[in-house]
């Protein structure tokens, strides 16, 4: 059967998407200038996996709209079999409209049957779904697509030196490039249908001392890393905390090549091969490195302030100083002010600054560990002061101090400071923040050390309290009478300009009513210029502009209700449908509301007192549109949406009855409750993981609670799949939930909860490290701890294999190839190999008769002590300074299992035959021994 001339097209797009989904908007629009991306994307469709994870991709998008409308099915099937091709042909750069345009006529011809309208709305759903799934392999594409950047770049620098001729364009573009590769600017919003955005590269403090060859291979570059080194270990440059080399590079200090070391030298062969493990090392040497552009890319440029940034610079200059003094600087403001638009206007002055924006419905953010953990990663980061084994075991705020302390100590010999910004503490501890009843100096330090400057921003209120302490923190009440004209000044320049740039014809002194009506709240500047359709009829009765926040909210919520009056959707149907996207944790789109809602319909949930829930799931759609005001971004099915400020979310929340609240949190915990029928990578599952038990809790639904915090297969979904926050959160979670259980009708499952919650903070680091030991920790550790209902209830799911089930408790063969001492060697029971393990933190397999080392098993982070082989030489078993004992595949090499001790690990025995479990007895220096059988899934 002939292949339709639309099906290579979608290839071409494939590609194009990669493009920008890797490098940003701004470096694929000036890849077209002379079709130099033509190699790259050549390259790209030239190997085998990137095929085979296009066409994954494909096959993932075409799943997405099958499941959004079935009726697609037949218009795109051609995709499903298609053998993507070596495109030898050009692969024109065009722009995401032109390819869509080529598209639909293509198809056009092939189903003239179908309306054009029809087939437009399928091809911009269907390429929506390609740019997300080809997002998702990110991490894939993206090192090769830098590989051959800096192929071109190269290419362009020797014809400038060779030529002195280089056009306008190809200047930006090495600009842009030098700047992705040094880190020096994240990756703007991706352009294109559904605007995917690639995780950050954050390469600040990582220096480059090795060349490429012609095959895209590293190679040492003589003299380079000496000098490099001694400049890093002098700091006599920019904080430089990692230096790439090639493999062969030789005169490597053997110390230096651990992550936690600094500077830390990474041997590589090619460039993706060094940017992989530098990103798998970041969470280990810094800990979890937050993306903020979804907030920073809210806040356009900021205009005026040049009183406030005087003000602030002042501030900087005397905290600097040394002795005691005052190193916060408190900015307080009402809703709206435009604090936050400040904080994102700074980064863009100062990326090096560590930054954390508190938001409710934002995740975890207005977690203050997420708080404490997030600036230290960044400042670690900025500043090269890798986690040490030993802090790794410390509480967040803890790490955050010690971390804060090691940078100062670096910015004052480099003549600067560390300069923190938190943005919204009334977020977490104001009167409807999850934490009203703690102090942020539960978390922050409460005095910065020399060098530190903390910028904090807040609304008013009774949270504050703790910051009154003038040793410790200044004031700056940016509402007061001295600033007020001040203010007025700055939106009347914002006004001005908008008039200007967007031609909106408004007459001075109408400009002037407009700045009068916003009451020194730059927002509502914001949003009476937001429709320029709503400005004529207050043209005509000035009177009418709403005044000042509170003013405007009142007025549109009264629009919105009349609105759908006349849509004959009830009042009771709005406030509830925009409350489910209230009481959502985390931004949600339409499409992943609707499903958790399916899931909610499927259990029942319409027995609880949101009787409305079908009225409400057939108008959701209508309503969002209806309230877009309130909401951003634009309205899209697929992407996930947030209310435009806080203060939006908090006018909602006034609108809707307790009884109504908690019965949207129980509709929304019900519909989390069918995670395991949602597909893994599909966003309602991931959410539907990790907000189950706080919906549980804000719906005050005990004895569930208590059941989905003993699922091992929840918890275990939940670890593995949500990153590398997901133990510190859950631990929030069994914590939150145990506090908030009522002592009288829930006493047991608190106390399970408190159980639980004390044995994730006890392993909270192994958790960290390896998420899936979750079932068995509880399994091995945790169930003594459980009432009797409790423990019948874990027993009752059995060993969630595979793994060891915890059985007893306490109460000179020359081979070159490791680079530190050999420890621990034994025998295969065949005698066929040699398996050796060495401070070098690593494992080996050799095969006796040749000395070819077969494998190296990586994972351990201390030196290896210990090494036994099972009985029938599948497998070989390895102990470690670390804490751990690993189990690898002899013929393979790959690691099957870990299990954490609380002391390192010296001796290794194992033993059991046909027809027996593979037993493993384990000592450790604390003076214990341990027994484990293994149980297969």
């Amino acid at each position: 059967m002939p292949v339709p001339a639309w099906v290579p097209i979608v290839t071409r797009i494939a590609l194009n998407l990669i493009i920008r989904v890797t490098v940003g908007e701004e470096i694929a629009g000036l890849l077209q200038v002379k079709d130099i991306t033509q190699e790259v994307l050549k390259a790209l469709i030239g190997r085998v996996e990137t095929r085979d994870r296009m066409r994954q991709a494909i096959r993932e998008a075409l799943t997405a709209m099958q499941r959004e409308d079935p009726a697609w099915r037949d218009l795109f099937s051609a995709l499903r079999d298609f053998p993507l091709e070596d495109l030898k042909a050009g692969i024109p750069v065009l722009e995401a409209e032109d390819w869509r345009q080529k598209l639909i006529q293509a198809l056009a011809k092939e189903r003239p049957d179908l309306p054009e309208e029809r087939i437009a709305q399928g091809v911009d759903r269907f390429l929506t779904h390609l740019q997300q799934a080809l997002g998702r392999h990110e991490n894939f594409f993206r090192p090769l697509v830098l590989q051959h950047l800096i192929q071109i770049r190269q290419s362009l620098e020797e014809i400038q030196k060779s030529m002195g001729e280089l056009t306008d364009v190809q200047k930006r573009l090495l600009e842009s490039m030098k700047k992705l590769l040094e880190g020096g600017q994240p990756p703007g919003p991706v352009g294109g249908i559904a605007g995917v955005r690639p995780r950050p590269l954050d390469l600040h403090g990582v220096a480059f001392a090795a060349g490429i060859d012609e095959r895209g291979r590293l190679i040492p570059v003589g003299q380079i890393f000496p000098k490099l080194l001694g400049a890093a270990r002098t700091r006599s440059l920019p904080p430089i905390h990692t230096v790439v080399v090639a493999r062969e590079q030789a005169n490597v200090p053997p110390e230096l090549e651990q992550p936690g070391s600094s500077p830390w030298v990474v041997r590589a062969s090619t460039l993706p091969e060094a940017l992989e493990r530098i990103a798998a090392a970041a969470p280990i040497r810094w800990g979890a490195l937050p993306d903020y552009r979804t907030e920073l890319d809210r806040h356009p440029p900021l205009v005026g302030r040049e009183w406030l940034w005087k003000q602030i610079e002042a501030f900087r200059a005397r905290a600097a100083q040394p002795g005691d003094r005052p190193r916060y600087l408190l900015l307080v403001a009402g809703a709206g002010w435009g604090k936050s638009a400040l904080v994102a206007a700074r980064y863009r002055q100062h990326p090096e600054i560590a930054l954390h924006f508190l938001r409710q419905g934002m995740g975890n953010w207005d977690d203050p560990d997420q708080m404490a953990q997030a600036l230290e990663a960044q400042v670690r980061a900025r500043w090269g002061v890798p986690l040490s084994p030993e802090e790794q075991l410390l509480p967040p705020a803890e790490r955050l101090r010690r971390a804060l302390e090691q940078a100062a100590q670096r910015a004052r010999e480099a003549g600067t400071v560390v300069e923190l910004w938190v943005d919204g503490l009334d977020e977490a501890f104001g009167p409807l923040g999850r934490y009203a009843d703690h102090s942020p100096l539960d978390w922050l330090p409460r005095v910065l050390p020399p060098g530190v400057v903390g910028f904090l921003t807040s609304r008013p209120g009774p949270h504050l309290q703790a910051l009154r302490d003038p040793r410790m923190a200044e004031w700056l009440s940016l509402e007061e009478a001295e600033w007020e004209q001040a203010q007025e000044a700055d939106i009347r320049a914002y006004v001005e300009a908008e008039n200007a740039r967007r031609g909106l014809g408004l007459d001075p002194g109408f400009q002037e009513k407009l700045v009068e009506a916003a009451d020194g709240c730059f927002l509502v500047a914001v949003l009476l210029l937001r429709d320029p359709a709503a400005l004529d009829p207050w043209r005509r009765n000035p009177r009418a502009i709403p005044r000042g926040l509170e003013g405007w909210l009142r007025a549109e919520w009264g629009r919105i209700t009349q609105w759908a009056h006349q849509q004959r959707i009830e009042e009771r149907v709005v406030r509830l449908g925009l409350g489910l996207l209230a009481a959502a944790f985390a931004p949600l789109s339409l499409i992943d509301l609707e499903t958790l809602l399916d899931q909610a319909h499927e259990r029942g949930v319409t027995r609880i007192r949101l009787t409305a829930l079908s009225t409400i799931w057939e108008n959701l759609e209508t309503v969002l549109r209806g309230a877009a005001s309130l909401l951003e971004p634009e309205l899209d099915r697929d992407r996930p949406m947030r209310f435009f400020h806080t203060r939006f979310r908090e006018f909602l929340q006034e609108q809707i009855e307790p009884m109504e609240w908690r019965a949207l949190h129980q509709a929304l915990a019900a519909g989390c409750r069918g995670w395991a029928d949602l597909p893994p990578g599909d966003r309602a599952r991931a959410y539907a993981l990790a907000y189950r038990l706080r919906h549980l809790q804000a719906g005050g639904q005990w004895k569930e609670l208590w059941e989905a915090a003993l699922d091992l297969r929840y918890l275990q979904a939940r670890m593995q799949e949500g990153g590398p926050e997901a133990a510190l959160a859950l631990l929030r979670d069994l914590e939150e939930g145990a506090a908030a259980c009522p002592d009288r009708e829930a006493r047991n499952e608190r106390n399970d909860l408190e159980a639980l919650a004390k044995l994730v903070r006890r392993r909270i680091n192994r958790l960290s490290a390896a998420p899936g030991l979750i079932g068995a920790e509880i399994w091995n550790e945790g169930r003594e701890a459980l009432s009797q209902n409790g423990r019948a209830r874990v027993e009752g799911q059995g060993f969630p294999g595979p793994g060891f089930r915890k059985v007893f408790g306490p109460p000179n063969l020359t081979l070159k190839g490791h680079t530190g001492g050999v420890n621990t060697i034994a025998f295969s029971p065949d005698g066929r190999w040699v398996a050796s393990g060495s401070d070098d933190r690593t494992v080996r397999l050799w095969a006796v008769e040749t000395g070819r080392c077969a494998w190296v098993g990586e994972g351990h982070t201390g030196g290896v002590n210990t090494i036994a082989f099972s009985p029938d030489g599948r497998w070989v078993a390895s102990g470690s300074d670390d804490r751990t004992v690993r189990l690898w595949a002899v013929e393979t090499g790959q690691e099957a299992a870990q299990l954490w001790f609380d002391a390192g690990v010296v001796g290794l025995a194992l033993r059991g035959g046909p027809g027996e479990p593979l037993r493993l007895a384990v000592g450790t220096a604390d003076e214990r021994w341990f027994e484990y059988e293994w149980v297969e899934s």
